[in-house]
């Protein structure tokens, strides 16, 4: 079902994969960014109303939980799919 306006980060440390997930959503009519580090989507976060996360494991590292923790504290609406 497409969901117009919706705004989606995907976070993927393969390139390929980031843009695979992104072609697939904005075919269904999502804007999507595939911001290539975890900081630049905790940036993109502040401020910036974001429907959805969706985030690898590997690209949280070692610090996985703090950081999901972190992205919920600064964007408590948005949802995170890991």
């Amino acid at each position: 079902m497409p969901m117009p306006g919706v705004k989606v980060i995907v976070l993927d440390p393969d390139s390929s994969e980031r843009q695979a997930v992104a072609g697939r959503l904005t075919a269904r009519g999502l804007s999507v960014e595939v911001p290539e580090r975890y900081e630049k989507a905790t940036e993109r976060l502040s401020g910036n109303a974001y429907g959805l996360v969706i985030v690898d494991l590997d690209m949280l590292g070692e610090k996985w939980a703090a950081r999901l923790s972190e992205l919920k504290q600064q964007a408590p609406e948005t949802e995170v799919i890991v």
